[in-house]
């Protein structure tokens, strides 16, 4: 039941302070304690990601920020969240850098554990719970709930306080900042919550894509919808995002409204396509990383099918026919002949091959900071 309090949100200043100090107490009892993904390899848990996120961009243009190269692989903690939280992570990146460098030099800095380093993570994590503190104070000094009773709960929330300080995920004591500064300033929230996803976009992707639309050159059309959604005007952008918040409302409604079997039977579903898309989106990047491996080191020498696969399908004039017929008369032939032959066509580009397979092996040590 809402409760109201009419008399003053604090009644002394001592409880304000003993709260406060109740609260910091609680952040460093956190702060000793391990987090998720310590000691684990390969990616350390989201410390390394809000790490790496540091490293990314203090050390690479901006315009890299987002896109996958080899000093940017984005299936290693690649930056996905909105611009607030990039420049959150390049003002903590350049006072840490200020402090050592080795903490955020570019990939050589993968997977460090410093001491040193984990007390500066975690004053960066206090200060983004200052935010929390202060949304807790404004939220109720503006709605007069409950009094101290209600401030403790909302500072002692085991749920934000190991989210946000003991696993570093910092978008939970900002977001409620947010709310609590909605009705004094108009213009925080949309900042604030620029650090989880915006759904206002889905919205605008709902109204102009139709079935069969992003036929042909997806990336092309993906681009000028970006294009076109960033040309919006403020309000526009806020009117997709109440249309997105009434959509997902009435998909909510909706769902509860189902059996739980047929509840069941959606999660899972919407499971497996979400886990479909994730390796969909791997393939890709791992597509784009061979790309931009074979503009530094150059392609791949052929094998000795390859080699011999070349020269069959010339010399039989097969260029015309399906390539599955060409692989198909090919391997049989190959099967077909001497060791000695096969040895011949293996020793003439047995030594290229060497040296790129070495060149390949140094580069993804490079890339990855790890050694293969």
């Amino acid at each position: 039941m809402d409760r109201r309090y009419d008399g003053p949100f604090v009644d002394s200043r001592a409880k304000v302070i003993v709260s406060t100090a109740l609260f910091v107490l609680l952040l460093i009892g956190l702060s000793c304690c391990n987090y998720s993904g310590q000691g684990m390899p390969p990616k350390f848990g989201d410390y390394e990601a809000q790490r790496h996120w540091m490293e990314v961009t203090i050390n690479l243009p901006l315009q890299e920020w987002y896109i996958s190269s080899p000093s940017n692989n984005l299936t290693y903690w690649g930056l996905d969240y909105p611009p607030l939280t990039a420049y959150h992570s390049y003002a903590m990146g350049f006072i840490g850098n200020l402090i050592n460098t080795k903490w955020f030099a570019l990939l050589s800095s993968h997977g460090i554990e410093d001491p040193n380093l984990k007390v500066f993570m975690r004053f960066t994590v206090f200060l983004a719970m200052l935010f929390y503190l202060k949304g807790a104070y404004n939220f109720l000094g503006q709605t007069k709930l409950v009094d101290m009773k209600t401030f403790l709960i909302c500072v002692m929330s085991p749920g934000l306080l190991l989210i946000d300080c003991g696993h570093f995920h910092l978008s939970c004591g900002t977001q409620i900042a947010s709310y609590s500064t909605e009705a004094t300033t108009k213009l925080s929230q949309p900042r604030i919550k620029n650090y989880g996803k915006v759904s206002s976009y889905g919205a605008f992707l709902k109204e102009n894509v139709t079935k069969g639309s992003m036929g042909g050159d997806v990336r092309k059309t993906v681009q000028e919808l970006g294009h076109k959604y960033n040309a919006l005007t403020p309000q526009q952008k806020a009117d997709f995002k109440v249309k997105a918040e009434k959509w997902s409302e009435a998909r909510a409604e909706a769902f509860h409204a189902l059996p739980s079997e047929e509840q069941a039977r959606l999660i899972e579903s919407q499971k497996q396509h979400r886990a479909a898309l994730r390796e969909k989106r791997l393939k890709a990047e791992s597509r784009e990383e061979h790309k931009e491996m074979i503009k530094v080191i150059g392609k791949k020498p052929m094998t000795s099918f390859q080699i011999f696969f070349t020269e069959y399908v010339q010399k039989h004039k097969m260029e015309n026919l399906p390539m599955s017929e060409q692989m198909k008369a090919a391997g049989m032939e190959f099967g077909k002949l001497e060791d000695s032959v096969k040895d011949e066509l293996r020793n003439r580009n047995k030594d290229v091959l060497s040296k790129w397979i070495k060149a390949k092996k140094e580069y993804l040590a490079k890339l990855n900071n790890v050694q293969q």
